[in-house]
């Protein structure tokens, strides 16, 4: 099931607006809790990447120079973008400061800097922030070398027979370090100077060999590039998709129904029950083989927006018309065309589907109507073939979830279908089979099994609806169902959300991954089986890592996409769902290799 559509970063866009997370200080008298730092950039000087900043609390803005290391700072920590972060500081007392920033690129240049005042309190808990604007620095002098753990420029040497490991050099056309006596502009092994680009190793500038995670990662200047590189996935109930930069479609896990799109001649690791590892689909369409924009995995079926004309194709079952195909479709193996309009988006969980147009912003939905979520103001029969809703006009959004869904229009939460649990958030467990108000305002939705979650107008997760494993995150473990939007537990800010069977997870806007609620597969990712954690009423955090792009739950299965393109599931995996190449049940992230 699919995280927010309009949220999803673009990784271009995560990679220059990097969010680090960082302790920098404690606070209050006695000073045992730290306190975290969000630094942003509003633009930058130069091209390239940061990757080193440090953050310094001074006694007020006005003390510093910018674009330089303050000499009078009270504190200081830094991070990597690579990874790691500075040391957890002293307590300060509570007080007015200012906070200062700087970020250098790999020559060391200063190509961001910022400062704002702040009031720490004793109360103090959640996170400061700080935006940083470009500033035109300079980098390391001729025959200085830029060692980024330190955020200094070293005088090279140009003769390693005498100076100890670790010495920046050159070997007359590039850099590296001392490694025995000579120069390595490679990457190191231990006992040999190894390329940089040596696809068995990964490495440059005489920094320690590396092995690549996936064998089809591409080694270039010392960094392991994942192939493909992906820009979005969806895990459905037993099977998911991927689409990769490029626009070919993957997919994995069960085909029972068609649903991975392969036709009658499955390949590689696939038999005829699914494929176990990621197979790229590969049917033609109109005499090629298509790029595809967006996927959505469901129950038995997939449908995905062709890239060249966002036209809509669907595959699979077509029981109760959730392949959105005519009655007289059973079901196909390859892709069906099911509209030819343009298409903005597409989700389908369940036994139905919904989609919004992009020339005018309507909502058109199939599939099963015996709760009314098929939103044509009657229940009772299937319905086949997308039909428009005749309800409201500007549509932004849309989610499906169990027999219900969830949808935004001009700002404002609409809900119908089935409400037993109280999923469409309007305060009772009464339905309704066309869009009913629930009086909310927000940015996105997501709806899953019976629980929903969405950000209000200020931003705020909330989730709604079935809490028996705690999947609500409000931090009770009771059970009883949640009626009304409520806040989640933590203070943190989510970017989108992704809900499974009785589980939720979310990526912040810092680029963090959470997750909570039921835990028997391991589907929460935080690496402990369900013997000894069953359930987690609030966010727990999977890894320290701020490079999560997307997160997609269905079932009891979740996969997750970085930064860098690379993949990475967790949880049941009966069907192969993970696409790891076995039916093992994961616990934590674990990546996907092509």
């Amino acid at each position: 099931m699919r995280g927010f559509r309009n949220k999803r970063k673009h990784r271009t866009v995560a990679r220059l607006i990097a969010l680090l997370g960082m302790i920098v200080a404690s606070c209050g008298s006695s000073g045992s809790n730290s306190l975290g730092i969000q630094v942003s950039f509003a633009s930058m000087a130069r091209s390239g990447q940061p990757v080193r900043v440090e953050v310094y609390l001074v006694d007020a803005c006005d003390s510093v120079s910018v674009g330089s290391r303050p000499d009078n700072a009270i504190m200081s920590t830094h991070a990597l973008r690579a990874g790691g972060t500075g040391p957890v500081l002293g307590a300060v007392e509570p007080g007015e400061y200012g906070l200062y920033a700087i970020a250098q690129d790999a020559s060391c240049a200063v190509m961001a800097a910022g400062c704002v005042p702040v009031a720490i309190e004793a109360a103090t808990r959640g996170p400061l922030s700080i935006m940083l604007e470009g500033y035109a620095g300079g980098g390391c002098s001729v025959g200085e070398q830029c060692v980024v753990d330190r955020g200094e420029c070293v005088q090279r040497t140009m003769d390693c027979s005498s100076e100890p490991d670790e010495t920046p050099c050159s070997d007359g056309s590039a850099d590296g370090l001392c490694r025995m006596g000579q120069c390595c502009v490679g990457c190191w092994d231990g006992g040999t100077c190894h390329a940089g680009d040596d696809e068995a190793r990964c490495g440059a500038g005489g920094e320690i060999c590396n092995l690549c995670e996936c064998f089809s990662d591409v080694c270039t200047s010392g960094s392991c590039t994942p192939t493909p590189a992906f820009s979005e996935v969806d895990m459905g109930l037993s099977h998911a998709c991927a689409v990769a930069d490029d626009g070919r479609l993957w997919c994995w896990g069960s085909d029972s129904q068609g649903e991975l799109g392969l036709g009658a001649d499955p390949v590689g690791t696939c038999d005829a029950n699914g494929c176990f590892q990621p197979t790229e689909m590969n049917a033609t369409l109109e005499g090629s083989v298509p790029t595809w924009r967006e996927a959505s995995a469901g129950d038995g079926v997939t449908c995905a927006i062709r890239a060249t004309d966002s036209s809509l194709w669907c595959w699979g079952s077509n029981a109760n018309g959730r392949m959105g195909a005519p009655s007289d479709v059973n079901g196909a193996g390859e892709p069906v065309l099911i509209s030819s309009a343009v298409h903005a988006t597409v989700d389908n969980e369940g036994s139905g589907g919904c989609t919004i147009r992009a020339s005018d912003s309507s909502l058109w939905c199939w599939g099963a109507n015996n709760r009314g979520q098929a939103g044509q103001g009657t229940s009772g029969a299937d319905v086949y073939g997308p039909s428009e809703i005749p309800y409201g006009s500007t549509w932004d959004e849309v989610s499906i979830g169990n027999e219900f869904v969830l949808a935004i229009a001009e700002g404002q939460y609409w809900g119908w279908g089935n409400n037993s649990k109280g999923p469409t958030g309007t305060g009772t467990t009464g339905g309704t089979t066309h869009p009913a108000s629930t009086g909310f305002a927000g940015s996105a939705v997501e709806a899953g099994g019976d629980t929903s979650c969405g950000l209000d107008s200020e931003g705020v997760g909330h989730c709604w609806g079935a809490n028996a494993s705690g999947q609500v995150g409000d931090g009770q473990a009771s059970g009883a169902n949640v009626l009304e939007p409520a806040p989640i537990s933590g203070g943190h800010t989510f970017d989108h959300f992704a809900l499974g069977d009785d589980f939720t997870c979310a990526v912040t806007t810092s680029g963090a991954l959470y997750c909570w609620g039921r835990n028997r597969y391991g589907q929460i990712g935080v690496g402990q089986p369900f013997n000894s954690l069953a359930q987690a009423a609030e966010p727990m955090r999977l890894g320290s890592d701020f490079d999560w792009l997307q997160v997609s739950a269905g079932g009891e299965s979740a996969c997750g996409l970085r930064d860098d393109g690379s993949l990475w599931c967790w949880g049941r995996n009966q069907h192969g769902q993970l696409g790891l190449g076995d039916a093992d049940t994961r616990t934590f992230p674990t990546r996907l290799c092509f």
